[in-house]
């Protein structure tokens, strides 16, 4: 998940499908259940072993992410930061993007949903991004763009901030695997009565042109 901001514009993305208005805290449920299975196997300090255990899998997970990254994205973030926009990310899950060397030089700010308690689609992740980074949420307007790739969570929620919005989608995400969860998350945003988002994209580095234009 990831936002841009600044100069005339802004933009941010998403992570997972989590429950927008329930405390969230992925790294302690991803520990409890390790230091579970590591009890059940009888292995003792099961709590130390959990924690050890925790963070290989998130080094490893970090250092995976740039493999299955939208293609294009790294370049276009490092275009958007060259044209002096301000930079965010917005995540559902627990992940850092200070934790991926390509991408930690990039952003001015990060939020996740357990550091905020809630997720998207709910407006608190947004308004805490803008807020780390001095934007003010009810004059943000056309001047924070967000951009993701989950229609209901991203844009429909961004559009109910009444924020500037770009929807990437990779084709086979439109026709294919993916295609119901999309197609659910625009009924549901027509169904609430929110506007669609202002571009469908295919492809991460078309950002920029799209923000030009």
């Amino acid at each position: 998940a990831s936002s841009f901001s600044g100069g005339g514009g802004d933009a941010s993305g998403a992570d997972s499908g989590l429950a927008s208005h329930s405390t969230i805290d992925l790294t302690a449920l991803r520990k409890g259940a390790l230091r579970d299975i590591i009890a059940a196997a009888g292995y003792e300090v099961p709590d130390e072993r959990a924690a050890t255990a925790f963070q290989r899998w998130a080094d490893a997970r970090h250092g995976a992410c740039e493999a299955h990254m939208f293609p294009g994205a790294v370049a276009a973030i490092r275009e958007l930061k060259a044209m002096g926009l301000t930079i965010t990310a917005i995540t559902n899950g627990n992940a850092d993007v200070y934790a991926v060397p390509s991408l930690a030089p990039l952003f001015d700010a990060a939020v996740n949903a357990e550091e905020v308690g809630v997720a998207k689609p709910s407006p608190i992740p947004f308004e805490a991004a803008m807020a780390k980074v001095g934007f003010d949420p009810e004059t943000a307007g056309a001047s924070w763009v967000h951009v993701g790739d989950d229609f209901g969570q991203d844009c429909a929620a961004a559009k109910a901030l009444k924020l500037r919005t770009i929807w990437i989608s990779e084709p086979e995400h439109l026709e294919g695997e993916g295609e119901g969860e999309n197609e659910s998350g625009a009924a549901a945003a027509k169904a609430a009565g929110q506007t669609a988002d202002e571009a469908l994209l295919q492809h991460a580095g078309e950002v920029i042109s799209e923000l030009h234009g």
